[in-house]
Parts: C-alpha cells; sequence; structure tokens
C-alpha cells in the first residue's frame, strides 16, 4: 500500500479533484511501468557486443501488451491523507459528489448513480476531541493539538498550564511557528526545545492580550494615564509576587 499526506495551511475547496487526480497518476504510473517491462530487450552477445538476431521479447499476450497490464497483474493501492494546518475549521467539500449542484434533487440523485464519488480522508484538528490527539505516534498530535487551541491563546494557557513533559523537534516547532504564527524558539540541531518554554510564551502573549484589552476598558472610562501605568506596575509587582511563593 502505498500512502501520501496533502498538508494544507489553507482550506482547499477543491481538494476532491485535486486528490482524485494525484491518485490516479500513481496508478497510471504503476501502469506505465509495467508497461514498459513488456517492451522487447536487446541481447548482447558474449564479447559485450549488441547481436541484432537475438531479441528477448516477454511472453504476454497481444491484449496484455496493448493494455501495458498483464491479466493477474495486481495495483498497489494507494490511500492519500489530507491534512488541516490551517486555524480555520474545514468547511471545503470532502467528496467529489459534494462538488456537484444538487439542484434539483432529482437531478442529482440521478448523477450520482452514474458517477463514483471519491471522498478525501481529512485529520482536522479543530473536529477532533481532546482525546484524539494522544493516539499519535509521533509529533504530529502534539502540533494539531497546538494549532486548534492556538486561535484561543487564554484557553491554551488554561488547558496545557506547563504542565507537557513532551518536547518537540525542529521541524515541529517550525511547522507551529508557520501556522500558528506563534515564536516558539527554534532548537538548535540535535537538540529539543522543551514544551513548557513553548507554552510559556503562548501564556504570556495571552497575558499580553488580556492586558491591552484592559487598557482599552480604562481610557474607554476615562481613565488617566498615570492611573492606568500605576494599575499596571501593581499588577505586575502581584504577579511576581505570587510566582515567588509557588513551589
Amino acid at each position: 500500500m502505498i500512502y501520501g499526506a496533502e498538508n494544507q495551511n489553507h482550506l482547499h475547496y477543491a481538494m476532491p479533484v485535486k486528490n482524485m487526480l494525484y491518485d490516479i497518476m500513481e496508478y497510471a504510473d504503476q501502469i506505465d511501468t509495467r508497461g514498459k517491462s513488456m517492451k522487447p530487450k536487446k541481447k548482447s552477445n558474449e564479447t559485450g557486443d549488441f547481436n541484432p538476431l537475438s531479441v528477448e521479447k516477454p511472453k504476454v499476450s497481444p491484449d496484455e501488451f496493448l493494455s501495458s497490464w498483464k491479466k493477474d497483474d495486481k495495483l498497489v493501492p494507494v490511500v492519500s491523507v489530507v491534512i488541516n494546518f490551517s486555524n480555520e475549521k474545514w468547511d471545503a467539500p470532502l467528496s467529489l459528489h459534494d462538488m456537484f449542484d444538487k439542484a434539483p434533487p432529482e437531478r442529482y440523485n440521478i448523477i450520482k448513480e452514474l458517477i463514483p464519488d471519491y471522498r478525501i480522508l481529512l485529520i482536522d484538528p479543530h473536529q477532533m476531541n481532546d482525546d484524539d490527539f494522544g493516539k499519535f505516534n509521533s509529533k504530529l498530535g502534539i502540533v494539531l493539538d497546538f494549532i486548534k487551541n492556538s486561535t484561543n491563546k487564554q484557553k491554551f494557557a488554561e488547558k496545557f498550564n506547563g504542565n507537557i513533559s513532551a518536547e518537540l523537534d525542529a521541524d515541529s516547532v517550525m511547522v507551529i511557528n508557520s501556522c500558528t504564527g506563534s515564536n516558539i524558539p527554534l532548537p538548535e540541531k540535535d537538540e529539543v526545545t522543551n514544551m513548557c518554554e513553548a507554552i510559556k510564551g503562548i501564556r504570556d502573549d495571552a497575558k499580553m492580550e488580556n492586558q491591552a484589552e484592559m487598557i482599552e476598558a480604562m481610557k474607554a472610562n476615562g481613565a488617566s494615564e498615570e492611573f492606568i501605568q500605576a494599575t499596571l506596575k501593581t499588577m505586575q509587582e502581584n504577579a511576581e509576587k505570587k510566582e515567588m511563593t509557588q513551589p
């Protein structure tokens, strides 16, 4: 079986056709490769020189030769998976039939009976349950979990709270930064970055967003710049004292 992964940073509204084309091209390549093996092969004599009277012809029927495929040949199945790395929930078509005009219904019902459907296999973090991310045997589960929660940094901070001992390699960090706009430090070669450091950066971002909202609220209520700065300073001092007292 041949597995393929189509990584999407943006929603693709023609994905069924795109994936179907990739699969068909792979199947066509298998047939083309087998067909080349059916062509007559030139043989050389003992001295290595080509002997025009000696040509090895594969034992195939005319129909098999024309088809480039023997009667008993079998295709290797192709499985293509689409992975949604975007910050948006996948709302693009999931099948070829989804892309057809379904009005009027009676006409569509006839069409779908005549044309075989093609469905994509989709991994969309925004539609996954929290327990699903731990089912991956690679860092992909952690990356997808980041993506799902990156649009709500406050929720992300509350969920992880820095209590994850998992580590990310450089490739995973680059994917997360590219897909979510995060700024997780990239580890050096043969090193890893601790998840706690990555989470701390996102938690800090969430705090800054809340702080910005608070400042806007105080300005809207007529607070002076001096009052705002004094309030922020007090909050910062209280936060530092709290961190110092935590085990």
